[in-house]
């Protein structure tokens, strides 16, 4: 098990509080922001329904891929690589927003924005997906199990939730 990561930093808490913090603040800029393009979207409703649909996935992976590991790592270091990973790709989700202020700003057409949007969460996706797998095959953990997770879990499972919770909001 690797125990050498931060961790065993008493101060690790602090960390993981600012990932959260920045996770689902990155994830309710790039919802409102998609209002800026979609008229049927409303910034805090668009908020919401990518922080619930990225969550209840994340869940999902995080519950799964403990119940499945757990002899070969520690919950600790599954709660730092997991909230690593969605630095990584709320990263992306931010400058995202930023490219869909600035298209709202040069009066782009709200369906020229669908492709650049599609692709900077595949971007945001990949990355993360990299990051994931990366970190578990550092604990022993097969890379086609990491992958079918992720694929299964975090896509599949966050399509589903996407399009659930868009008919709620």
């Amino acid at each position: 098990m690797n125990t050498t990561s931060t961790t065993t930093n008493p101060y690790s808490y602090l960390l993981w509080i600012g990932y959260l913090i920045l996770a689902i603040g990155g994830s309710a800029l790039y919802g409102g922001s998609l209002s800026l393009h979609f008229d049927h979207w409303s910034f805090d409703l668009g908020a919401y329904w990518v922080i619930i649909s990225a969550s209840c996935s994340w869940i999902l992976l995080f519950g799964i891929t403990y119940l499945i590991g757990y002899k070969k790592i520690s919950l600790r270091w599954l709660v730092q690589i997991s909230l690593e990973t969605t630095v990584y790709g709320v990263t992306v989700l931010i400058a995202a927003s930023l490219v869909n202020l600035i298209a709202r700003g040069l009066h782009f057409p709200s369906l020229l924005m669908v492709t650049p949007n599609i692709l900077l969460v595949l971007f945001s996706n990949i990355l993360m997906a990299d990051h994931y797998i990366s970190e578990m095959k550092t604990q022993n953990f097969p890379k086609q199990l990491s992958l079918l997770l992720w694929l299964a879990l975090l896509d599949g499972f966050g399509i589903f939730f996407l399009y659930f919770f868009s008919k709620m909001f």
